[in-house]
């Protein structure tokens, strides 16, 4: 019977010849070529891998590597004391880097566009969601609508615009405002890290039209462990979660549970977010928010080589308050479940990866909590639902190339009930739509010399779109576009090619272009929502407070162009890139005069061409021994062509984000970390007043971040907006369905905190 190492730790530094901190470097042990247990560094290239009741005492091989350079291992004695480790990593020629750089399948790797967001980052945080602790990174922002259940926007890019997969996999928004975006149906406590592909570079998930976000959920770890965690905060925040982990030579089990809650939070001058909206009594005393989420995952090694995976998810959110919305949401059910296999040494074949994944998710809003209900009775209720099923079959038959299929299929169907004068107008805005898309495609890399590297991909999509309720009214369509289409087909080409130079050793240049689409969903294509009518202040018309899709919406094409650097200079490091989008037939909020004698206006959906284009740079300077300046700055530009046939004379692409910078100064030793930082955002002057949208000023603030960690505890603590400034973020309302056309303040001055301990 082999004895555990007991109150073992590994933990150490990762650093370049510089002796700076190398980030994201990844840790393995391994037994005889078995890997046993993985981590990787943070952002200060620190790492601590709790072992204790994980592996057994004895010798164990630790591999260390990272883009760029060469993979380092050492021989390790576990079973006494261990003094910190520092290790040293060199620089490798471009050939070498290939072979430690990880990837997506499908994918090309492109490092100015890709980035990563680990779980021991996230937890340093003070998030509450996936979307929230995204909005650290350069080039991607958030967009509040509530505490919880914010959008992920990169460089500009939101919503259909990007793809946002839960372990490669599709989970869709069920609510028309996106009150349950994507990045709501994953649990922090449940994610590993999150990968970003920054621009048209996926040819493996359709609809990859801005960028790819993949959030990667934790796995099970080899031996028996324990993990339990407790957040807490200000505005009566708290969450606690617990896992469970077991892992041997066949096979490896993880289970786990979290609850989070919340009251309203309130703003730099002491308002509750409640105050700008029309809550009653009973939705000034709700809590903000109220979910819960368990997961499974499962492991099975049948044979060497052969390894079959499976999960499950479910997220049970309750009451969540949206200000900006006309209505808030009740209750947000969730179920995710993803089938898995890899194969390796396969006839013919190198590898073959299949996957089938299913999301369901099941949502109910109204305005129980508002002033517009009669006694908590709702006058306005919506129950919607959205579910996904589909998966991939792909294989690597060798010389760098991948070649592989996905389909998918998607149900979306949104009813809703409006009691007036004591009668109850129950309406289906939209109509049980169905959509269904395939795509084969191929990625391929290659390395001409030990210092050029090229990669690219190619696919093609076929997809149909249609109404799926008999005899549904066409009138709505038919009266402001003039036909009665009830279904759609879409056919179109993406494809990439990424250059990658290593000019010097401590100096990479890349350079890529993409070209990629995305289909209209079915809220743009088929959402008929009719209103009350009033006056216009835009244009002195009448306007009907409804939305209409438009049948004939073309599909989007985003053809972009992207260069960048990495700089490694003595204590220096820097990354910079920049972009440049020309989106054919981009779709945007916009207003439609009906097709009568007196023009009557509505929400609805256009195409128009645009241009997105800016950049990032992000820098790491190591001062001494412990101490580095990090940072990063980001902006986004947004014009279009005007189309005054429908209605659209602006040039500024709504809900563009502004110029932002971030500066951070860091200590780390061997157990603890200090951090003090700011965030500072510039004046968004280009706004679309077509739409009404108005500049947001500028802001700034302070933050503060200390943590600790000891044998298996880890505790964190920090302050956000230390000075209690009161600001917007410049995507601090939408223009969508639903909303009630507000500006959402963000917290003030706010304190949380965090304690974990693994066993």
């Amino acid at each position: 019977m082999s004895c555990f190492a007991q109150d073992q730790a590994v933990e150490g530094t990762v650093i370049d010849p510089s002796g700076a901190g190398v980030a994201h470097a990844r840790i393995q042990f391994s037994v005889n070529d078995r890997v046993v247990l993985a981590a990787s560094t943070d952002a200060t290239g620190s790492f601590r891998v709790d072992l204790a009741r994980i592996a057994p005492a004895g010798s164990y091989t630790l591999t260390v590597s990272a883009t760029g350079f060469r993979a380092e291992s050492r021989q390790l004695q576990l079973g006494g004391p261990l003094a910190p480790i520092t290790i040293t990593l060199r620089i490798a020629s471009l050939k070498e880097s290939v072979s430690v750089t990880s990837h997506a399948p499908g994918e090309s790797p492109s490092p100015p566009n890709r980035d990563t967001l680990t779980a021991r980052e996230m937890e340093r945080g003070d998030a509450n969601d996936v979307g929230e602790a995204l909005s650290a990174m350069d080039g991607l922002w958030m967009k509040r609508k509530a505490a919880i259940e914010n959008d992920v926007v990169v460089r500009g890019f939101k919503q259909d615009d990007i793809n946002l997969l839960v372990d490669g996999a599709r989970v869709y928004e069920s609510c028309p405002s996106q009150m349950d975006p994507p990045a709501g149906h994953v649990e922090l406590s449940e994610v590993d890290r999150v990968e970003v592909t920054k621009g048209p570079f996926d040819v493996r998930n359709a609809g990859s039209l801005g960028a790819s976000v993949n959030v990667v959920t934790r796995n099970p770890e080899q031996g028996f462990s324990v993990a339990l965690n407790s957040r807490f905060g200000s505005f009566g925040a708290y969450t606690d979660g617990a896992s469970v982990s077991y892992g041997s030579d066949r096979i490896q089990l993880l289970a786990g549970y979290s609850y989070q809650s919340s009251d309203p939070y309130s703003d730099g001058h002491g308002q509750s977010f409640t105050d700008y909206n029309n809550y009653s009594a009973i939705g000034r005393n709700a809590r903000a928010f109220d979910d819960q989420s368990a997961w499974f995952k499962a492991y099975f090694t049948p044979a060497d080589g052969q390894q079959l995976s499976l999960s499950y998810t479910r997220v049970a959110d309750g009451l969540v308050l949206f200000p900006y919305l006309t209505m808030d949401s009740n209750h947000d059910n969730t179920d995710r479940a993803e089938l898995k296999y890899d194969g390796k040494k396969i006839p013919i074949l190198k590898k073959v990866r299949a996957d089938v994944y299913y999301s369901n998710v099941v949502h109910l809003m109204s305005d129980s909590e508002r002033t517009s209900a009669m006694d908590g009775v709702p006058t306005m209720t919506s129950p919607v639902s959205s579910r996904v099923i589909g998966g991939h079959v792909e294989a690597d038959p060798g010389g760098g190339v991948t070649v592989g299929v996905e389909s998918y299929y998607r149900n979306w169907n949104v009813t809703g009930t409006m009691v007036s004068g004591g009668m109850a107008m129950l309406s289906q805005s939209l109509p049980d739509v169905d959509t269904y898309g395939t795509g084969p495609y191929v990625s391929y890399r290659h390395a001409f010399t030990r210092k050029l590297l090229l990669t690219g991909g190619a696919r093609y999509d076929y997809a149909s779109t249609s109404i799926g309720v008999p005899g549904y009214s066409t009138d709505l369509y038919y009266r402001y576009y003039g036909n009665r289409n009830t279904s759609a087909t879409d056919r179109y080409g993406s494809g990439n090619v990424s250059l990658s130079y290593a000019a010097i050793p401590s100096l990479t240049l890349f350079a890529g272009i993409g070209s990629n689409g995305r289909i209209p969903d079915a809220e743009e294509r088929f959402f008929a929502r009719a209103g009350s009518s009033g006056m216009s202040g835009m244009t002195g018309m009448m306007q009907e407070n409804g939305t209409v899709g438009d049948p004939d919406l073309h599909y989007s094409r985003n053809t972009e162009g992207d260069i960048g650097a990495a700089l490694e200079f003595g204590p220096l490091r820097v990354r910079a890139s920049l972009f440049y989008s020309n989106v054919r037939n981009f779709i945007m909020i916009g207003e439609e005069a009906a097709m009568m004698s007196t023009p009557v206006l509505a929400t609805t959906y256009n195409n128009v061409q645009a241009r997105v284009y800016g950049g990032e740079t992000s820098y790491n300077l190591k001062l001494m021994r412990g101490l580095s300046l990090a940072g990063n700055v980001s902006e986004s530009i947004g014009v279009h062509d005007p189309a005054p046939h429908d209605g659209i004379y602006n040039t500024n692409v709504p809900e563009m984000p502004p110029l932002r910078g971030t500066l951070a100064l860091r200590y780390v030793e061997r157990r603890m970390f200090a951090e003090v930082g700011a965030l500072a955002a510039d004046r968004q002057n280009r706004v679309d007043t077509d739409l009404m949208e108005t500049p947001t000023p500028g802001y700034a603030i302070l933050n503060m971040k200390l943590g600790a960690t000891y044998r298996g505890f880890r505790v964190n603590f920090g302050i956000d907006n230390l000075l209690n400034r009161f600001y917007y973020q410049n995507l601090s309302y939408t223009l969508s369905p639903f909303s009630s056309g507000i500006r959402l303040p963000e917290a003030g001055r706010n304190f949380f905190g965090e304690v974990r301990w693994m066993f």
